[in-house]
């Protein structure tokens, strides 16, 4: 199930717990300032933020707009505190004019980054906490391998606690195939490429890049665990992938509660991503290449060049 989301905001950056954790420290030293006591002006709310549109940052009352239009979508009263709190913990960019789907779970999100995967054209970049050697990175790697082979780049970044229960033959068919590949900061110190700090120091980013054009972040790591549905919240159950159901409800077999659902629904790990076209699909892809640089992976991720500003498809 897709759900298009009227997302004329998309809020990224070391504020933002979208993507964080593989931030080089953390946005704020010392004591957490208290949240503010009551919803601030707009105009307030706009001076304080960065707001990049398709063509370009926005001044001051363009930010106003697009964050009225972004507050006219719910409460706007706790937008505006949110935004305010956010840019107490420091810099907050928000991207304006986003095209956006709501992935409400692992089979949504898994059949929307390999649609787009099929699709890319230039270069694909993939960023994952977990890519666990499973039935669904298995296929992953198929579709790498075969895109790379098309003539494409394709850079995937894993993190080194995240996947450490993967064999490294996994990643060893990837780099076979052509294509590059890093851990960031492995567990083996002699396979560092940066000065050791600490093994809590991980990248818990979820996203992929396709073209520069399509982006998904979110919460959904590359598992099994997500591959069941939006069954079992909160269980993320055995590391091997469920087997498929032989007649489902869904599928117009089966009946409600037989223990085939159940045992889906117990193995099953509920989480959302986003897929987003647009100015915040730009940062996204900046944001791994900035990694893969402070890491000294080895091999350059090529910046691409934004798509033609194009009107979005009404919501």
């Amino acid at each position: 199930m897709r759900r298009r989301v009227a997302a004329l905001l998309f809020a990224l950056g070391a504020s933002v717990g979208l993507v964080a954790c593989g931030t080089p420290r953390a946005p704020v030293n010392g004591r957490v300032p208290d949240p503010p006591s009551a919803a601030p002006t707009l105009t307030r709310v706009a001076s304080q933020v960065d707001v990049t549109g398709p063509r370009g940052p926005m001044n001051q009352a363009s930010r106003e707009q697009a964050l009225q239009a972004a507050a006219a979508q719910g409460k706007s009263d706790l937008l505006k505190r949110q935004i305010a709190a956010m840019s107490a913990f420091g810099d907050v960019d928000l991207y304006a004019g986003n095209d956006a789907q709501l992935l409400v779970d692992g089979p949504a999100t898994f059949a929307a980054m390999f649609a787009a995967i099929e699709k890319a054209r230039r270069q694909i970049v993939l960023e994952s906490y977990i890519i666990e050697d499973a039935d669904v990175s298995r296929q992953l790697a198929d579709l790498l391998v075969k895109r790379r082979a098309d003539g494409l780049d394709v850079a995937v970044l894993y993190d080194g606690v995240g996947s450490l229960g993967t064999e490294e033959a996994y990643f060893d068919r990837l780099r076979q195939g052509g294509i590059a590949v890093c851990a960031f900061n492995p567990v083996n110190p002699l396979k560092q490429r940066t000065r050791y700090h600490k093994i809590t120091q991980r990248d818990h980013r979820k996203m992929l890049v396709v073209d520069g054009e399509t982006g998904f972040t979110g919460g959904i790591n590359i598992s099994a665990v997500y591959s069941s549905g939006s069954g079992g919240f909160g269980s993320r159950g055995p590391s091997k992938a469920p087997k498929p159901k032989a007649a489902s409800s869904e599928a117009g077999g089966g009946k409600p509660g037989d223990k085939a659902d159940d045992k889906a629904d117990e193995n099953g790990w509920r989480d959302t991503m986003v897929q987003v076209r647009g100015p915040a699909t730009q940062k996204l892809h900046t944001l791994f290449r900035e990694v893969w640089s402070q890491q000294h992976c080895e091999g350059t991720v090529a910046a691409i060049a934004p798509p033609p500003v194009r009107p979005l498809a009404s919501s």
